[in-house]
């Protein structure tokens, strides 16, 4: 997995994923544990975005802490957190950490997510990305099946997210046909191939 490849999935999210937190700051320790929480995740996401993931990784790292503090009201706030620690244990190719973070994140949501939310889809990808990283094509290959199928569905029952996600869609069909040859699976890579390209056309 290539640092342009990543960044095609994280370039749309990265302002508004992660967004799920409520509350402003002030006086209560609810307030203010959001209020922390958010400094520190908007900087894991702007060092990212830097390709400084070195720097990130300890302020993604207190993101992930706050959002732990949060309990059972973190909801996808945790998800998001983990999922931002996992790019920036990507990037400096920790792909087994990354990997545990990137599942810790789909863990929640397939719990707490919406079946069809386009987001979930990305975890998937996101674990697909780390698996195809440590050369684990059959799991490479099972995640990003579910996250075509998952994004497949949302942008049918949610047109508006189709400009959002088709590009995306595209990359991660694009990187399923990779995985699907690395397989032995030429004819399954042709098809989503020819799936890539089709989104072009739409």
């Amino acid at each position: 997995m290539t640092l342009t490849v990543l960044s095609a999935l994280l370039a749309a999210p990265a302002a508004a994923r992660g967004q799920t937190y409520g509350g402003e700051s002030g006086a209560t320790p609810e307030a203010r544990l959001n209020a922390e929480h958010r400094g520190a995740f908007e900087k894991c996401i702007e060092l990212v975005n830097a390709q400084r993931p070195a720097d990130a990784e300890p302020e993604c790292r207190h993101a992930v802490d706050t959002s732990n503090q949060m309990g059972e009201w973190g909801g996808l706030t945790r998800a998001d957190a983990h999922e931002w620690l996992g790019h920036s244990l990507y990037l400096q190719q920790k792909r087994n950490a990354a990997l545990d973070e990137y599942q810790q994140s789909l863990a929640i949501w397939n719990l707490q997510g919406d079946g069809d939310d386009a987001e979930r889809g990305e975890a998937y990808a996101f674990v697909g990305n780390a698996k195809l990283g440590l050369k684990d094509y059959a799991g490479a290959d099972e995640a990003y099946l579910e996250a075509i199928a998952v994004i497949q569905t949302a942008i049918v029952h949610m047109p508006s997210t189709k400009d959002s996600y088709s590009g995306r869609l595209k990359t991660i069909l694009t990187l399923d046909a990779r995985v699907k040859r690395a397989l032995g699976d030429v004819d399954g890579a042709s098809v989503q191939e020819l799936a890539a390209e089709a989104l072009d056309a739409q």
